[in-house]
């Protein structure tokens, strides 16, 4: 989790009249930028109701939406005192998610109100059974459910639970897809839902998410519901082993009066309401956006082939980025164009303002939009630039929370793509040897693949040509770093001719000491085994020189003395290198 905070983007990739609208927003309720992209476009997809993206002929992405924030609880608490127009806000640790979702529900709130929607007629929805689920989409057909709290949602699924599957995370799963008509027959009731439109945002802490998506039996993730959520996990990075407060920041700087001169979320989907409500709308992908999302999808393809029987999670979580990628583009392209048009309305929109005058300059600018409905419906290369750029956050997000680290692919293409570790290292064709890194890091389960990196890493910069199972367990100091599962990535690595796995009997009693010795690396630069340990070095930033230093480090003559069990005669040890031993006795 500490790797959250390293890969999320600026907000330089959105095009500048949604940028404008984010920093505005977060600036006033302190909500981390990417919290506040999932709760926006959880609801556009609401709002958006019956919308798709057309891929091709007969192919047509429906644009629902199921997202989760993950964060640790906190409060932000901030002050502003008008002095010469400067300011001060106190800041305590924390993500913000309980704002965040408090944002979507208020605004979708306000435009039911304005709407003459009453509170029983909520779009809002709070089921926690699958029957009263369906009952609510059979009526409104367009529900949004927003929970504050992740075990609220996740407590829906152990009133279900059988031997097999979840009936209510099948359901979620085929609500996902966007279909025409879904049943549900019982004893009790018949309940067909026409065009039902389900819109999930969800906040969870870091350590719920996390167990859940790491459980290795866990039925959820066996029927794959969480890889059709996005994530966006902003953790700080001194709260990732730890809850630990931070103290109270002292921040100044100019006030700016004109912070609340811009449009609220309010603004942005009663928007959208207006432009969608009155029929399903198909968006068109402009010729140079689709040869940018045909690339991603053909790189996710790739992925996908190579994971296959290596990393079932790892396949199934590309396999479903490919609908998030046009997904998230189709919403980003609305969210985009409702602030052009919001940010052109007269008079100008303010923060708080949502009334007659402000729904009436809304009204005006969405019938200047369907008057340039081509333009409205046609997804321009700029929005899918940023699609990408934010589906590279959301895949390494959920990797991570996988317990997946991150390292760039390299560009090699013989490669096998198995686990974290195979990303990085190639596969040489030799039958002789098993170089398979997924079946390492799948046959030493509960090792994270982190785990298994840092631990050849520091095989290979060990101080010494030998190093023992016990020593680097000690050296690691790591909960579940066992005897068992050491073995097994020393002959990991004897496999791939970086040394020897040696084991060495006891001169009397207990069990037989188990080694690795690392080789040199080969004069002749032409031969194969020095391409191969060069190559394995490279893959973990190792350079050779480094390597080989780390060798010859305690090879200097050391003497060891010890007396015999008759305490007659001793015998000096000198140790030239570990396979030769010269004896002197008296």
């Amino acid at each position: 989790m500490y790797e959250c905070t390293k890969i999320i983007p600026t907000d330089d990739i959105f095009p500048k009249e949604i940028k404008v609208v984010l920093e505005n927003i977060v600036i006033l309720k302190n909500v981390p930028l990417m919290h506040l992209i999932i709760i926006i476009l959880s609801g556009i997809a609401h709002w958006c109701s019956r919308t798709v993206v057309n891929i091709d002929l007969d192919w047509n992405i429906p644009l629902i939406f199921f997202g989760i924030i993950v964060g640790y609880s906190g409060i932000y608490k901030y002050g502003i005192y008008l002095n010469n127009f400067n300011f001060f806000r106190l800041l305590c640790a924390g993500s913000n998610k309980s704002t965040a979702i408090s944002l979507i529900e208020r605004a979708i709130r306000e435009i039911e109100q304005y709407l003459k929607i009453m509170i029983g007629d909520s779009r809002i929805n709070g089921s926690v059974t699958i029957e009263s689920l369906l009952h609510e989409l059979e009526e409104k057909r367009s529900i949004i459910q927003a929970f504050d709290e992740f075990d609220t949602f996740v407590s829906c699924f152990n009133r279900y639970r059988t031997n097999k599957a979840a009936y209510y995370i099948s359901a979620l799963n085929t609500l996902w897809n966007g279909p025409k008509c879904y049943f549900r027959q019982s004893a009790e009731s018949h309940i067909k839902c026409e065009n039902p439109w389900l819109s999930i945002v969800i906040a969870a802490h870091p350590n719920a998410i996390m167990n859940i998506l790491k459980e290795e039996n866990c039925q959820l993730g066996i029927d794959g519901l969480f890889s059709r959520f996005v994530f966006s996990a902003c953790i700080l990075p001194e709260n990732v082993h730890k809850r630990s407060k931070r103290e109270m920041v002292k921040i100044t700087g100019d006030y700016n009066t004109d912070s609340c001169s811009y449009p609220s979320l309010t603004h942005i989907m009663y928007f959208i309401h207006l432009m969608h409500h009155e029929g399903p709308l198909t968006l068109k992908i402009s010729e140079a956006a689709n040869d940018i999302l045909i690339r991603t999808h053909d790189e996710y393809n790739n992925m996908i082939i190579g994971f296959q029987g290596h990393q079932d999670v790892l396949c199934t979580l590309y396999s479903k980025s490919r609908d998030h990628l046009y997904r998230i583009c189709g919403l980003l392209h609305l969210l985009h164009q409702a602030c052009i048009y919001v940010l052109k309305a007269e008079p100008q929109l303010k923060y708080i303002d949502f009334d007659d005058v402000a729904a009436e300059s809304i009204r005006n600018m969405a019938i200047l939009a369907k008057e340039n409905i081509v333009e409205y419906l046609t997804i321009s290369p700029e929005i899918a630039q940023t699609a990408v750029e934010l589906m590279k956050f959301y895949i390494d997000t959920k990797k991570l929370l996988y317990g997946f680290s991150l390292v760039p692919i390299p560009p090699a293409q013989e490669m096998n793509i198995g686990s974290y570790i195979s990303q990085q290292i190639p596969m040489v064709k030799q039958k002789a040897y098993d170089t398979d890194f997924s079946t390492l890091s799948l046959s030493i389960y509960p090792f994270h693949d982190s785990t298994i990196v840092t631990s050849i890493k520091k095989i290979l910069l060990y101080h010494d040509r030998k190093i023992s199972v016990q020593r680097l367990a000690q050296i690691l100091r790591r909960p579940g770093v066992k005897a068992e599962n050491i073995k097994k990535i020393f002959a990991f690595m004897q496999n791939c001719q970086m040394g020897t796995n040696l084991i060495e009997k006891q001169k009397k009693y207990g069990k037989p000491r188990i080694s690795f010795v690392k080789d040199n690396i080969p004069e002749d630069k032409d031969s194969d085994k020095y391409k191969f340990m060069v190559d394995f070095l490279n893959q973990f930033n190792i350079t050779p020189e480094e390597y080989e230093e780390n060798l010859t480090t305690q090879l200097k003559q050391r003497w060891d003395y010890f007396y015999a069990e008759n305490f007659s005669r001793m015998t000096i040890v000198k140790e030239f290198h570990p396979y030769i031993t010269m004896h002197w006795h008296d």
